[in-house]
């Protein structure tokens, strides 16, 4: 297998050509398709964006005429899954989002496709503008954050894509992040050629619900006084991702030192990249970039999440899981930021390690620091809502995405409840049986097992 993904990087190091010469989306490029890289070298790329725009939302057609994408639900899925990936889903939908778009098969089965979304920067730009209301380009205009987390919510209830095991905490979660940040970087720059912005604000909103009205400024100034009590020079900590990939290169299921390699974290900065982990790293599900700034130098960390989808997540346990985060990273002499993201039990304790501006000045002094995040039940995108709508009193989400056997059966007549759709709209099944025992129930007939008791 041949990937040419990032390969004008490679050319601009080994030319000794500083890709530092505008601005951060313009150095970004170079890490993405390098037909877009080279379009843009010629000055023929902010030309096609429109061009670029339309295959994204499945009607590349001439670039002629109105695209009505509000009402083709796959153009939705296909923006979506730009920026957080999504799952698996039919050979039908992903034979379309391959022909049509840029996705790419990476297997098939018997009865799913699996997919992927390549790092680009230029398509995770397109997308974000996507998903601010107000933004436009040409006769397409962007739609609020909360309709494409409602459109998220409906792909999955209907069965068009499902979560891979274990992934649907982790697509929310990274979303949440993306939304939050694309608050910043539409206050900072309405062309959103600016990534990066200050960890301190987004954590702000982060905690608040992307809320912005109980947020701090965008110029906020927070003293940093150095050990005489004078005021230092400020160090600024950055995020600057846009996109969540998957890296399956590596595990990380023992050892997080390779983490910690500058290299491979400016690389993932410079292109505004995150990625998710695949399902033999424990306790590891995303990792970001993260840039720390003092004067003229720079130092890159990683941020690692843990994401915990449930309705009750008592904060013993979130904080157990906090020092069991920075244990592993103290063990791989790392420096990380490691964060614990909960959906679905939003309360904070005050027995949780949260992040404050203590929090922010021990990162930049090096340390390692291990925090809870909970989501609030009434974040401003409805992310909180759509999960709880999806995963309904049984929490059968967490059932289906733990046992990925349940995803080898498409479901008949016979065994509705082996159908995906069955499993995504378990809140809304009218039975005295719980719709898991119900679930559990049909498996141990198949298999011969005794029934399941409660």
């Amino acid at each position: 297998m041949l990937t040419t993904i990032g390969c004008q990087a490679q050319v601009m190091r080994s030319t000794k050509v500083s890709a530092n010469n505008g601005t951060e989306y313009n150095n970004a490029i170079i890490y993405g398709r390098p037909l877009f890289s080279i379009m843009n070298d010629h000055g023929h790329l902010e030309a096609k964006l429109p061009n670029i725009l339309r295959r994204m939302l499945l009607s590349p057609g001439g670039g002629k005429g109105e695209v009505n994408w509000e009402k083709n639900l796959n153009a939705w899925f296909s923006i979506l899954a730009t920026r957080v990936q999504m799952g698996i889903t039919s050979t039908s939908v992903a034979s379309n989002l391959v022909a049509k778009g840029y996705a790419n098969l990476t297997h098939v089965s018997p009865d799913f496709a699996h997919f992927t979304y390549l790092p680009d920067p230029v398509c995770a730009r397109l997308a974000m503008g996507m998903m601010s209301d107000g933004w436009k380009l040409g006769d397409i205009k962007g739609r609020s954050p909360s309709e494409w987390v409602g459109h998220l919510g409906h792909i999955y209830s209907s069965g068009l894509c499902q979560p891979e095991k274990g992934d649907f905490g982790e697509v929310l979660a990274a979303l949440y992040f993306l939304l939050c940040g694309d608050i910043l970087r539409h206050r900072l720059a309405g062309d959103l050629n600016t990534f990066s912005v200050d960890l301190d604000l987004c954590f702000d909103l982060l905690m608040n619900g992307g809320n912005t009205n109980v947020t701090k400024a965008p110029d906020a100034k927070r003293k940093r006084m150095d050990k005489e009590g004078k005021q230092s020079s400020k160090t600024l900590v950055k995020f600057s991702c846009i996109q969540f990939c998957r890296n399956y290169l590596r595990s990380y299921e023992t050892d997080w030192s390779s983490l910690g390699d500058q290299q491979f974290l400016r690389q993932l900065y410079a292109s505004g990249t995150g990625f998710f982990t695949f399902d033999g790293c424990p306790t590891i599900d995303a990792v970001l970039p993260l840039c720390i700034k003092k004067d003229t130098s720079e130092k890159y960390i990683p941020c690692i999440l843990s994401t915990k989808a449930h309705k009750y997540f008592a904060p013993q346990d979130a904080q157990d899981l906090c020092n069991d985060m920075k244990m592993k990273a103290e063990k791989s002499n790392l420096q990380a930021l490691c964060i614990v993201v909960v959906f679905g039990s939003s309360s904070q304790s005050n027995d949780e390690s949260v992040f404050n501006s203590d929090t922010y000045e021990l990162l930049e002094d090096g340390e390692t620091v291990a925090v809870v995040l909970r989501i609030p039940a009434d974040d401003f995108f409805g992310i909180s809502s759509m999960f709880l709508h999806l995963t309904g009193k049984t929490d059968l989400m967490e059932v289906y995405a733990s046992h990925s056997f349940i995803r080898s059966h498409t479901g008949t007549e016979e065994n509705p409840a082996l159908d995906p759709k069955a499993a995504l709209h378990a809140s809304s099944v009218n039975s005295k049986e719980t719709p898991a025992k119900s679930l559990l129930e049909t498996l141990s007939s198949q298999l011969k097992l005794s029934p399941p008791t409660e």
